[in-house]
């Protein structure tokens, strides 16, 4: 017996596709969607975000930017780790509404997509961006997303390519897996305008005047490695007592790493910053962006910093070794290892002059192939391909 037909518009009106995400940050995730809100085409493609939201009342940046964008919000609030009524909420949405899609960002928004999807034809994919696994729940979380919810998608994109075989060594399809790689809105880093005395003050101790500043950027877990660069820089300042430490970002190592300062006596070299809007800002103080990661897909943070043309210091995980090629294109260093990380700040402060022209290899690359236009293309043709296609999928309900 053939599959039922979906309930959905004829081939000649939009695909509606709706973006599931459990964040109210500004980070690499987030950024990809507010890519896709600008650069989708709105003459073929109807996009709304449903952002999971908690108890509490505190602004979502996400929603906000997507909002600016033109882009429809629904909030969905979310009472404890699962709020049934909430899931029923969003199916009711997503039926009375005749979406097409529906694309999870993160465990819990896939969660949210089966649980309201069941029994439905709705095409279902989600984005695998890369998670942190630096505790017993999140590994159990990330087990059970990836082990369990994969199984009931169409499809998975997979931010890089080590992601990917990540994927099937942990049992998801290979043929489900497509790889689609960050890309990045050119006009942020083209964005003109000088960074105020004021905002130099905030983001670095002291001030800048002509230090050289390193930046780390991204959420603030032990699987971001903020504690190695910590380490390293506490033994490099010794050498080169003008250098500056900005740590941009939130999350709950943040008493850790402020115990770190401490420990060190870095509280006039290092500023944890906490989260950031205008990153274009933060580029803009930034000398050189170290990204010491244990674990990573293509970190978003990379994109704008080699656009940017700043100099970059990464950790040798996932897809990084795509753009920065050790020695021509930027640093590697392995993940873990401060004494290595320390070796690099050093050769960047005794050889910046070479920095400069390996950040600017590393722009050339990053400006010819991962443009933010060529990665929502590419989504595109999948959100394409899942409304054309009639996909026989196993339905919820049958599993026990």
């Amino acid at each position: 017996m053939p599959p039922p037909k979906r309930t959905t518009a004829t081939t000649m009106m939009k695909i509606k596709v709706g973006y599931v995400r459990d964040s109210c940050g500004l980070y690499g995730a987030e950024r990809v969607i507010l890519a896709v809100a600008r650069y989708l085409d709105r003459n073929r493609f109807d996009l709304t975000l449903f952002a999971l939201s908690g108890n509490d009342s505190k602004s979502c940046d996400l929603a906000d930017e997507a909002r600016r964008l033109g882009v429809q919000v629904v909030d969905i609030p979310v009472k404890g780790r699962i709020d049934i009524s909430a899931a029923m909420r969003l199916r009711r949405l997503l039926k009375d509404g005749q979406f097409d899609i529906i694309h999870g960002h993160d465990f819990k928004a896939n969660f949210y997509v089966l649980l309201s999807s069941l029994q439905t034809r709705l095409a279902r994919l989600a984005t695998a961006h890369g998670s942190t696994e630096d505790s017993f729940l999140k590994k159990a979380y990330l087990w059970f997303d990836q082990r369990v919810l994969y199984r009931y998608l169409d499809r998975i994109v997979a931010v890089s390519r080590p992601l990917k075989e990540l994927l099937v060594s942990r049992g998801v399809p290979e043929e489900r897996i497509l790889v689609i790689q960050n890309g990045i809105d050119f006009d942020f880093v083209d964005s003109e305008g000088i960074l105020s005395a004021q905002k130099k003050k905030e983001l670095c101790p002291g001030g800048v005047n002509g230090e050289m500043v390193f930046c780390v950027i991204g959420r603030l877990y032990p699987d971001k490695g903020q504690q190695f660069f910590i380490q390293a820089f506490a033994n490099t300042v010794r050498d080169y007592p003008a250098i500056r430490g900005t740590i941009v970002g939130a999350g709950p190592a943040r008493e850790y790493l402020s115990s770190l300062v401490d420990h060190y006596g870095l509280q006039k070299h290092v500023c944890l910053c906490g989260e950031q809007k205008n990153m274009d800002e933060v580029y803009k103080l930034a000398d050189c962006v170290v990204i010491p990661s244990l674990r990573e897909g293509l970190p978003y943070v990379l994109l704008e910093a080699a656009a940017f043309g700043i100099p970059v210091i990464a950790s040798n995980v996932g897809d990084i070794p795509a753009i920065i090629k050790n020695g021509e294109s930027g640093t590697l260093v392995a993940p873990g290892q401060p004494q290595e990380l320390e070796s690099a700040l050093r050769t960047f402060m005794e050889n910046r002059k070479n920095a400069y022209v390996m950040a600017k290899r590393a722009q050339g690359i990053v400006r010819h192939g991962y443009s933010a236009q060529a990665m929502v293309r590419q989504l595109e043709k999948i959100y394409d391909q899942l409304r054309g296609d009639a996909y026989s999928r196993t339905e919820i309900s049958e599993v026990v």
